[in-house]
């Protein structure tokens, strides 16, 4: 993933890893799904509901 950032392109990666270019995208789809899922877990907000406030309470 380190040569994808780095801007090296699909091919020469496959090329440098001695793996298919269809091999390459394979690992950048998982890398980017896990990314994804790894961010969505840690965006996740339990809801607790709303609070119940009294009239008496309310500061005008």
């Amino acid at each position: 993933m380190q040569l994808y950032i780095n801007n090296v392109g699909v091919r020469e990666i496959g090329f440098l890893r001695g793996v298919s270019n269809s091999l390459v995208l394979k690992w950048i789809k998982r890398m980017h799904d896990n990314l994804k899922a790894k961010i969505d877990r840690e965006k996740k907000v339990e809801w607790k509901g709303a609070d119940l406030i009294e009239m008496d309470e309310i500061e005008i």
